[in-house]
């Protein structure tokens, strides 16, 4: 019998597979095993469940089914997306501009680009974490060819006005991508909505498999978006490489998933989430929340007092899994990035601990964690004085 683990609040970084999904991805394997792309019988069985995935998607995403692309993660879709318009011969310009604050697969694309000649203008949030629609307005150029700006941050969860900041965009003729991977399946994401020409998603940040996510693509971007991976271009807009159909499976049934549960998933984890907080920062307490605009349900960044957040994650090992920031970033002794172009001091930025809670959050794990916190920044306290 395997025996219980820490509390896990780090939600943001992956979340555990659902059983529903699970099964959809065991049965996709057993009975739907035949290469999606194939013109025989058992090739078009498995296309048949690439396309109800695609379905599914798209109606979570209030996109054409037209419009989704699959990829193996939110990693791909927005290297995708950057570089895939920003190579275009139809682009608008050489000048890119994304948010300081974007997850680091964003920020290295946009930099690894400024080599081939493309111009990039990172721009900051407030210190409440939100980017401000006037500061991206003020970045634009008429050479900008695409604004790359998140849908919610992955440290803070602070949620970025896209619509508004899209408007502004396509005022001027620019496209607008979002990286969705924190909101979709957590919150309500409707395409159209939120004004994007590009929206990047990813399962395993909602109960789905890893492997697999994808990239929404309008049709109005379709023109300005140049094929990554070189090969047989399986899927619409030039894609190579065989879809894989037990993680369509998986993700189509991680889609449905918060079609049914979302709105109680999301009362549960904000009932949790304000009872963390509120006991974290009672008086007397040595934590304080991070300063902060609207958020996605679940995301906590708190600041210990006088003490390293890696101290106090590696006291609570045992007991409470979570993290400082991005897990791309989690073996980093620097302190996070996003936070400190907030505006947060470089202590400030390093005595941080990210909380993510999510569905499967019990209340006994709130209390585990909260007697986890306290215990280890007395004991990093102590060890630091």
């Amino acid at each position: 019998m395997r025996r219980p683990g820490p509390a896990y609040l780090d939600f943001m970084a992956s979340t555990p597979v659902d059983p529903s999904v699970i099964d959809a991805m065991t049965d996709a394997m057993s009975h739907d095993w035949g290469n999606p792309h194939s013109d025989h019988a058992h090739g078009l069985q498995a296309s048949k469940i690439v396309e109800r995935s695609r379905e599914a998607l798209a109606a979570l995403l209030g996109a054409g089914e037209d419009e989704i692309l699959f990829t193996s993660g939110a990693t791909e879709a927005n290297n995708l997306a950057i570089k895939g318009v920003m190579s275009s011969a139809e682009r608008r310009g050489n000048h890119l501009v994304v948010s300081s604050i974007e997850h680091k697969c964003v920020l290295e694309a946009a930099r690894s680009l400024v080599k081939t000649g493309i111009e990039v203008t990172e721009v900051k949030p407030g210190a409440d974490g939100r980017v401000r629609a006037e500061a991206i307005a003020q970045a634009l150029r008429p050479d900008t060819a695409l604004v790359s700006v998140m849908h919610a941050n992955n440290e803070t969860g602070v949620i970025q006005p896209v619509r508004e900041i899209a408007e502004i965009c396509h005022r001027q003729g620019v496209l607008f991508h979002t990286d969705a991977a924190q909101t979709v399946g957590k919150i309500d994401v409707d395409f159209n909505h939120t004004g994007a020409d590009l929206l990047s998603f990813s399962g395993h940040k909602f109960y789905g498999p890893k492997g697999i996510g994808g990239l929404v693509v309008s049709r109005a971007a379709r023109l300005r978006l140049v094929p990554q991976l070189d090969g047989g271009g399986q899927q619409p807009l030039g894609r190579s490489g065989t879809v894989p159909v037990p993680l369509c499976a998986g993700l189509a049934a991680a889609a449905r998933l918060y079609e049914r549960h979302g709105q109680s998933a999301r009362t549960h984890i904000q009932s949790l989430q304000r009872l963390l907080e509120d006991r974290v920062t009672r008086k007397g307490c040595p934590f304080t929340i991070n300063p902060h605009a609207e958020r996605i349900p679940g995301c906590t960044s708190l600041r210990a007092e006088g003490v390293n957040a890696e101290d106090i994650l590696l006291h609570a090992r045992g007991e409470l899994s979570a993290s400082t920031g991005s897990a791309c970033n989690s073996g980093s002794i620097e302190p996070s990035y996003v936070l400190l172009a907030q505006g947060l001091s470089f202590d400030e930025a390093s005595s941080s601990v990210r909380i993510g809670i999510g569905r499967t959050t019990s209340e006994a794990d709130i209390d585990r964690a909260v007697s986890a916190l306290l215990a280890a920044h007395e004991k990093a306290y102590r060890a630091a004085a």
